[in-house]
């Protein structure tokens, strides 16, 4: 009776280390490892010390096979969604089955952005865009019902922000660096228990502020429906009122002291204007006739880099 069960051990012990040995020596990656729902994944096997070529893989969903063959060590999910499957891969040389299971979760995190203090006139329906040196917000918005309870990793051009990771933190700021083009941010979440998990990337595109002219009208006032372009004619009484328009500049307004603003006509610097983005030319009082270039010069005392020179010609 003990001889019986000591080779009944013996031979539990033989089956039990192979498969030990399997299961170490096999690794599942994901590529992407936490993709947006509808995403193909694509799911692969690596072998440590094993030539998974010669092993019989079956790939299966349930009960249903989906795929297999010998050394069949991928398998691309067409279409990601929360799904469990599993993945047989059987020794062809003692026979030895080693069942792994593998979860495909869904990326459950979105990330919005804002260029915080980003100036936009009156009526712009669009988002601000961030220029050089913007103050950037991005928000982290899991599918979790405690928002507060997960923690985030965040990470700058993949480089963790330890500051500004944390429980709770879902919200990263950071100043646009003037000597680079874009910036890629990322965000882990996990709950304590891992039992939610949810990873993404984005990248912020940084440009250069705009400068726009329109026309002021005496009765309707400034007409932001149309923008003025070069070559534009005044008509017959000689006389235009302008406003420049900066879009992307980080001001609150154009009030603000820390915009200098410095009309010019045809190279000539013109003294400071009452309303610094607005002037008046007129071809009687000024004498000048034909093509005009009128010019503004904008800078931003609070930033090294925003400043530039924009004009428009007009047609007197």
């Amino acid at each position: 009776m003990r001889v019986f069960v000591k080779l009944f051990v013996i031979c539990l012990i033989n089956l039990i280390v192979p498969l030990s040995v399997l299961a170490q020596s096999v690794s599942v990656t994901k590529n992407p490892p936490y993709p947006r729902d509808g995403e193909s994944v694509l799911i692969s096997l690596a072998g440590h010390g094993l030539n998974l070529q010669n092993f019989l893989i079956v790939w299966k969903q349930g009960k249903d096979v989906l795929s297999q063959g010998v050394g069949m060590t991928s398998y691309t999910v067409r279409s990601a969604t929360n799904q469990h499957m599993t993945v047989e891969i059987t020794d062809p040389a003692t026979g030895q089955k080693f069942t792994q299971g593998i979860s495909v979760s869904t990326s459950e995190v979105d990330l919005l952005w804002e260029a915080v203090g980003s100036y936009t006139p009156p009526f712009y329906k669009g988002k601000a865009l961030p220029a050089l040196e913007a103050n950037i917000n991005v928000v982290a918005i899991p599918k979790h019902k405690d928002i507060n309870s997960l923690n985030y990793t965040w990470e700058k051009e993949y480089s963790r922000q330890a500051a500004q990771s944390g429980r709770g933190k879902n919200s990263f700021s950071y100043i646009a660096n003037p000597l680079e083009q874009a910036n890629a941010i990322s965000v882990g979440v996990t709950s304590s228990n891992n039992s939610f998990q949810a990873r993404d990337t984005m990248t912020i595109r940084y440009g250069n502020s705009e400068v726009l002219f329109y026309e002021d009208d005496s009765e309707l006032g400034t007409l932001f429906n149309k923008a003025i372009s070069n070559g534009y004619s005044v008509g017959d009484t000689g006389e235009i009122s302008l406003t420049a328009i900066p879009f992307f500049i980080t001001a609150e307004s154009i009030a603000s002291s820390a915009l200098e603003m410095i009309w010019s006509v045809n190279d000539v610097a013109l003294p400071v204007q009452t309303i610094k983005n607005k002037i008046r030319l007129s071809s009687i009082q000024s004498g000048v006739r034909g093509n005009v270039l009128t010019s503004i010069f904008i800078k931003n005392k609070a930033k090294l880099f925003e400043e530039g020179k924009v004009g428009v010609s007009l047609e007197f």
